[in-house]
């Protein structure tokens, strides 16, 4: 699937309830290649501490079969203190 068109699904609710299913933590989404495959894209979900069972391997996305990586490496941003 070309970039481009990547780029334009990813940004769709019914993609993220589709890939996160009952997940109710903090995610990040995004896109990136294949390790094995350069040139062929892949999305990246990253969560906090959940079983990559829990999330689908692919999606079909405009009928191509787009595959899903899961890292775990995922934290929360913390807010910068501020003093006034």
């Amino acid at each position: 699937m070309e970039l481009r068109v990547l780029a334009q699904l990813i940004t769709a609710p019914e993609l993220h309830r589709q890939l996160l299913g009952h997940y109710k933590g903090a995610y990040s989404l995004g896109i990136g290649q294949l390790p094995k495959h350069p040139g062929k894209h892949a999305l990246i979900l990253s969560v906090v501490d959940e079983p990559s069972e829990s999330f689908p391997k692919y999606v079909v996305l405009n009928g191509e079969k787009v595959p899903v990586l899961i890292e775990h490496d995922f934290s929360v941003a913390k807010p910068l203190a501020t003093t006034y």
